[in-house]
This record gives structure tokens, C-alpha cells and sequence, in this order.
């Protein structure tokens, strides 16, 4: 609490923030009673933190003490993109076996995500557990920021070790994402087969209902480990214990919720949640306990809680504006490199040889794009059977009945055509192409 308040400026804060809180949950309770589920973007929660500390009268402050800390938010979260790209581009490994190894060994065989859909998601039916949770995936983005606001109005003199704690944690994450990319359990059941059946809930709903938001989302699809997800509600609750006593149940709470949600919906093994509160407690002792850099802690939680003057909002805004540019451009570059990942043949051999019938179909699928037609068309003739996903099993077809007109083979090509479903305006005239042929040449 900074030293001048009154206890009218404690009762007003109080008030507004109590205000956004309740603000928040009608939103989610609205969203949920017109049919859709509850995410609430930072765009929107940002603004109405601003008008918040504008109300209790230290917009200043404000300013001062959170412009520089958002920046570097929106700065990591654009890296997300960025690393993405750079384990394409420089073809890094990528890792799916240790993760899968790890949770059979610390489960005798067995593995969470599967155990919980087959018990609770066995009809495949999107109902009200599953739109609940997918709100609490959403909420990741906001709580965080929502909990940070309530430290800088009561516990001031804290707001930089939370700001610390979060900025180490974030990093920590994002040099896991490149160093360890790991493939996620519902990617390894629904992509590779390597697991059996695992749905992928939080898709299905944001593909149906926000679209866009799913691409951003979805910006690095290979960064199980370690858990950001899982890591956020542990460092909350570490310092709601810490500043706010036994509130820190609540936040209890929330973190184990997040915790089933992310292992329900597939999103990660417990393996990276392990790793993901690992992280969340080494920036916990850092902000609390790292005694190099506890006098400028101090020195920055005195500056806090005291008044803004106007020139000290210069050096953190252009800073912020640098911060923001330099993140726009990294997103801006991230964007160019599409979400998908397409395993290379280290994978193939590391990952999928020997566990899984589709390493085939990535075999043919790699010399496909290398427009090694010949060898393409054997390996996708021989795994489509074997292919459990529809989508994809659509897709190979289609691959194969390119690579048999390319290799000349127009019989097989007309069949797997008429089994690949719509076809685009180029693949309908191959296959037209095709029947000229064979009628040519006598059906043969």
C-alpha cells in the first residue's frame, strides 16, 4: 500500500477493482448465456485497467510502473511466432518420445489426457465441462495481468518483484520452446498416432467460435515443454500467498483447475507442468529471495509507491514505444512462416519409425514436396488405410492421386481421385487429364 493513502483512496480502489472484477465475470457469464464460451481479450482488459487507475487517480503511475512491464509482455508473447520460425528454418530437432517415455513411467504405463476423455469426453460431445474449461484456457491470457493490477493498488511497493518474477518466468519459457520443442499429446495422438484417440477440445471450440483467435493461439504448435499454462498459476499463487495470505487459496484453486484443464484437453503431458511450476518457483526466489538484486527490488517498490512526477513518464514510454515496435516487427516476420509443422526426416526416424504406421505417410509426404512422385505414390498407397484421421486421410488421397498422375500411373490416379473427395479446380483438371489418358490408351 503506498504511504500517503487515505483510507477514502483505499475504499475507492477497493471499489474499482472489485468493479473490473465483477465487469469480468458478467462478460463470461454473459458469453456463456448467449451460447458462446467465455474469452475476453487483453485488448479489452488492458483499456479497462488504464480507466481503473485513471478513476483511483494514479494514472500517472500507472503509466510509469506498467508501460515498460506490457511492453515486454507483448514483445515475449510475439517470440512465440518467431521461435516457431527459427526451429523450421534452421530444421532444429524437435521432441516427442521423452515426454510420452516420461509419463508412462511416472503413471505404470498409463497416460493422463487419455484416461480423462476416455471417462469423461467418450462421446465426442462438446457440452458444458468443455466450454467451461476451454474459458479457463482464455483466462490465461488475462488473470495474470487482472491479479497484477490488484498487487500495484494494494501492495505497491511488490508491483516490481511481481513484474520481475513474470518477465523471468515468460523468458525461462520461451528458451525451453526453442531449446526442447515438444510435440503435445493431442498432436502425437491426432497427427502421428503415436497415442491413441486424444481430442484436441480447445480447437473444436475456437475454430467454431473465433477463428482468428485460434491461429494466434496456435502460433507455436510445438511448445509443450515447458507448461506457460501451468507455470502462471503457480507463480500467482506463490505471490498471493505471499502479499495476501490465505487468498492464496483461491488462487489454489484456479491453478489446479488450469492444471486438469490443460491434461484433459490434451494440451500438455504433466511432465511439462512439473517443469512449468519448476520455472514458476525459481522466478518466485529470484524476485524474493535473490539477494544481489534485492536493494534495487527496494529501491524500485519505494519509487512505486510513491507519486509520478510528469517528466518520469519520458524515459518509460519511449522505452515501451521501442518495445512495441520491436515486437510488431517480430510478429510481422513470425507470420511468414506457417503454423503447421511438417516433421523432417530426423524426426521421422527419431520419432515415428517403428511406433507409428504414419511414418510412411511422412516419408512419402517429404519426397511428395520434393516432387519425388515415384517414391511418393508406394509409402501413401501403402498408410492410407491405416490412417485414423479423416482430414488427413482426405489429403493422402489427394497427394496420391497427384503423385500416380505425375508418375504416369493414371488408373490409380482416377481412383484416388474419386476417393479424395472435393477437389480443387487444379486437381479436377488432372483428373480429367488422367481419364483422357486411360480412354487413350485403352484403360491400361
Amino acid at each position: 500500500m503506498t504511504e500517503h493513502k487515505t483510507l477514502s483512496d483505499l475504499r475507492r480502489e477497493q471499489g474499482l477493482f472489485a468493479g473490473l472484477a465483477v465487469t469480468y465475470a458478467l462478460a463470461l457469464g454473459l458469453l456463456f448465456g448467449s451460447g458462446n464460451f467465455g474469452f475476453i481479450a487483453k485488448s479489452l482488459v488492458i483499456p479497462s485497467m488504464f480507466v481503473v487507475a485513471w478513476l483511483a487517480g494514479r494514472f500517472r503511475g500507472f503509466v510509469r510502473d506498467w508501460s515498460v512491464f506490457l511492453g515486454a509482455i507483448m514483445l515475449l508473447d510475439s517470440t512465440r511466432g518467431i521461435i516457431f520460425a527459427a526451429i523450421k528454418r534452421l530444421d532444429l530437432p524437435v521432441y516427442m518420445g521423452y515426454a510420452i517415455d516420461a509419463e508412462r513411467t511416472l503413471f505404470l504405463g498409463s497416460m493422463p489426457p487419455l484416461a480423462l476423455q476416455r471417462l469423461l469426453f467418450a462421446d465426442g460431445q462438446i457440452g458444458t465441462l468443455e466450454r467451461s474449461l476451454v474459458a479457463v484456457h482464455a483466462s490465461h491470457f488475462v488473470v495474470f495481468l487482472v491479479f497484477g493490477l490488484l498487487v500495484w493498488l494494494f501492495r505497491t511497493e511488490s508491483f516490481p518483484r511481481l513484474t520481475l518474477s513474470f518477465i523471468l518466468l515468460i523468458g525461462a519459457g520461451m528458451l525451453g520452446h526453442l531449446v526442447l520443442p515438444t510435440v503435445p499429446p493431442w498432436m502425437a495422438a491426432e497427427q502421428f498416432q503415436v497415442l491413441p484417440e486424444i481430442s484436441h477440445i480447445t480447437t473444436q471450440i475456437y475454430n467454431v467460435s473465433l477463428p482468428t483467435v485460434s491461429r494466434t493461439f496456435g502460433l507455436n504448435p510445438i511448445a509443450a515443454m515447458p507448461s506457460l499454462h501451468a507455470a502462471f498459476p503457480a507463480l500467482l499463487t506463490l505471490l498471493c500467498f505471499k502479499l495476501f495470505g490465505k487468498w492464496g487459496m483461491v488462487m489454489l484453486a484456479y491453478g489446479a483447475t488450469v492444471v486438469f484443464m490443460i491434461v484433459y484437453m490434451g494440451e500438455h503431458y504433466v511432465v511439462d507442468i512439473l517443469a512449468g511450476v519448476a520455472l514458476a518457483v525459481a522466478g518466485y526466489l529470484a524476485a524474493f529471495h535473490w539477494r544481489r538484486i534485492k536493494p534495487w527490488l527496494d529501491r524500485a517498490g519505494q519509487i512505486a509507491a510513491g507519486p509520478a512526477a510528469p517528466g518520469a513518464l519520458i524515459r518509460p514510454v519511449v522505452l515501451t514505444a521501442v518495445l512495441v515496435a520491436f515486437a510488431i516487427l517480430v510478429g510481422l516476420e513470425a507470420e511468414r512462416t506457417p503454423g503447421s509443422f511438417v516433421p523432417n526426416r530426423g524426426f521421422i526416424a527419431r520419432e515415428l519409425e517403428g511406433k507409428t504406421p504414419l511414418a510412411d505417410y511422412y516419408l512419402g509426404l517429404l519426397a511428395f514436396r520434393e516432387k519425388d512422385f515415384r517414391a511418393a505414390q508406394p509409402l501413401l498407397a501403402k498408410v492410407i488405410p491405416a490412417i485414423r484421421d479423416s482430414t488427413l486421410r482426405v489429403r493422402a488421397r489427394r497427394q496420391l492421386a497427384e503423385s500416380a498422375f505425375q508418375s504416369g500411373d493414371f488408373a490409380a490416379a482416377v481412383s484416388a481421385f474419386d476417393s479424395a473427395g472435393r477437389l480443387s479446380r487444379r486437381l479436377a483438371e488432372m483428373r480429367e487429364q488422367a481419364k483422357a489418358e486411360l480412354a487413350r490408351n485403352g484403360g491400361r
